[in-house]
């Protein structure tokens, strides 16, 4: 097992240890799911396991889908609302062109 593999399962094991002794939020075990699932992706891929490979990364997706329609994304949500306001529409027109 490589490091990528052994971190990757213990995020994934921390994930499972904190939701179920009530320590972490359903979302933040997603989160460390969608982590490690990513980290075991990445090493199958240098592996050449591929099969394997799109599994955990169909399993990341599954994960990190999870954790941003439960809430999990809220605080990024709102970062990037509150980006997108300072950015106001100016209506522009084209230079008239005269002699």
């Amino acid at each position: 097992m490589d490091i990528l593999a052994a971190t990757g399962v213990a995020f994934i094991a921390c994930g499972m240890i904190g939701e179920n002794t009530g320590h972490i939020k359903r979302t933040d075990a997603m989160a460390l799911f969608a982590v490690g699932s990513s980290l075991l992706t990445i090493g199958r891929i240098v592996q050449g396991d591929f099969l394997w490979a799109a599994f955990d990364g169909a399993l990341t997706a599954f994960c990190l889908y999870s954790w941003w329609s439960n809430g999990g994304g809220d605080d990024t949500k709102r970062r990037l609302k509150k980006a997108a306001k300072k950015f106001q529409p100016t209506r522009r027109t084209a230079p008239v062109g005269g002699v």
